[in-house]
């Protein structure tokens, strides 16, 4: 009995090990997109202070430039145009996305800043996607958008950003 205790609590244990790794990852993309965000929130306008009315829901669009201080791979991909719609709920958010499909976020601040976070498998290998939206200028018309893309195998990261306009 104590021999399939034993390995009962054994598998249960490794088989946790891939979810607390891909947690992990989730985190550090989290990381990445806030540290992006703020890199990009250096060179914006005194105008980010948004007013109390303002959302970040409805359609956004623009084009992500690669942050190549942000990467620790290089890219082929210098820029890619983008169209999001944002679903905004108090804290708990939805995105749509032209280039990765739907992800879940939420606002960690009180509506100041959203993330949004999932994981996606392709042909090379598992991957956590991350979309950020932050520093809504106050006439709510634009804001700092960063894409964070962060293979797990490779733990290869690439960073893009941009002022998205709606």
């Amino acid at each position: 009995m104590r021999a399939a205790f034993f390995l009962i609590v054994t598998v249960l244990i490794a088989g946790s090990a891939p979810l607390d790794a891909a947690a992990e990852q989730e985190e550090a993309v989290a990381r990445q997109l806030a540290k992006t965000r703020r890199l990009l929130a250096v060179r914006a306008h005194a105008e980010n202070v948004r007013p109390a009315a303002a959302s970040f829901g409805g359609w956004w669009s623009g084009r992500l430039v690669f942050v190549r201080s942000q990467s620790t791979c290089s890219s082929g991909l210098s820029s890619f145009a983008f169209r999001h719609f944002m679903a905004v709920r108090g804290a708990a958010a939805g995105l749509s996305t032209s280039h990765d499909g739907a992800f879940p976020g939420k606002s960690r601040d009180g509506g100041r800043s959203y993330i949004f976070l999932k994981s996606a498998y392709t042909s090379s290998g598992p991957w956590v996607l991350g979309v950020s939206y932050g520093n809504l200028s106050s006439s709510g018309r634009s804001a700092i958008v960063v894409y964070v893309a962060k293979h797990l195998r490779s733990n290869c990261t690439y960073a893009f950003g941009t002022y998205a306009t709606r």
